[in-house]
């Protein structure tokens, strides 16, 4: 049994990359697919993401050029087709994913009820002040963003349901938020934290650019960064004191893990919907 992980990095998300990736040997995953994006007029991150897998005796698997947005779905895709009876971590690379158990024994869980995928949720990892500093590289993540919080839920409104775990050969759609005709984990079983760690410098520069890509474009989630800009200027950070962002220190568990999983199991069945499938969280 082979567990692999996928994940692409560009200029603006590579600074966790090493982090992310040791996160993952950690939890006894060897094969690992990192695709570099460089866009047509920046490879900025080509030298320091070419550094990072040196040192992590690795090399990358693929370098592509382009419109991120028309080319992620094939950088997740392609590692699944040539390994498609293996099992698959998507994860971006600011994505920790807490597993309740090792990633082999949840395979094992799985495979034993033939389920094809497992879904986890996204907890926002923010600084104790709820601004947003520059990453220190000595440090550890966890000592740097010790609040857990549902930013990308209560800002942005955006999707928070993410495919964590599927065997390579299911088809899951841009942005790894569900996998239409899985047989999934049922999520009492196992649903999985995914604390991303992408609350510092330059990620509100970032946002800006990709509101300004996604508004040219008319795709609605530049609204979601609209409102994220709104409330990073208005607050200089987050408003951690507001309870709709349920901010709250991970010791090492997010004390909101439980009610947030119940709203994820009702998420299933809404995405599901919006599919033509009938199911249950």
């Amino acid at each position: 049994m082979a567990i692999h992980l996928v994940t692409t990095v560009d200029s603006d998300n590579w600074r966790t990359l090493e982090a992310m990736l040791s996160h993952y040997r950690n939890l006894q995953v060897e094969a690992f697919h990192v695709t570099l994006h460089l866009t047509e007029d920046d490879d900025s991150a080509r030298e320091p993401v070419t550094e990072i897998m040196r040192r992590f005796g690795c090399p990358l698997y693929d370098v592509v050029t382009g419109d991120g947005e028309s080319i992620e779905q094939e950088t997740y895709a392609r590692p699944r087709r040539e390994y498609s009876r293996d099992w698959f971590i998507l994860a971006g690379s600011d994505d920790l994913h807490q597993y309740p158990v090792q990633p082999e024994d949840l395979v094992r869980i799985c495979e034993s009820s033939d389920r094809e995928c497992v879904y986890g949720g996204l907890v926002d990892r923010i600084a104790a002040d709820g601004g947003i500093p520059e990453l220190d590289p000595n440090r550890s993540l966890e000592e740097q963003f010790p609040l857990g919080a549902t930013i990308a839920d209560a800002v942005a409104q955006a999707n928070v349901l993410k495919v964590v775990m599927v065997r390579g050969a299911i088809w899951v759609p841009q942005g790894q938020h569900f996998a239409p005709y899985a047989n999934f984990c049922p999520l009492d079983t196992a649903c999985v934290p995914v604390f991303r760690y992408k609350w510092h410098d330059p990620v509100m520069q970032t946002a800006r650019k990709r509101r300004d890509l996604f508004r040219e474009s008319g795709d609605p989630r530049g609204h979601e960064y609209e409102r994220l800009l709104e409330h990073g200027e208005l607050y200089g950070g987050f408003n951690i004191a507001d309870p709709a962002l349920r901010a709250a220190p991970c010791t090492p568990d997010y004390p909101y893990w439980a009610e947030l999983r119940e709203e994820l199991k009702t998420r299933v069945v809404q995405t599901a919907a919006s599919f033509g499938i009938r199911t249950q969280g």
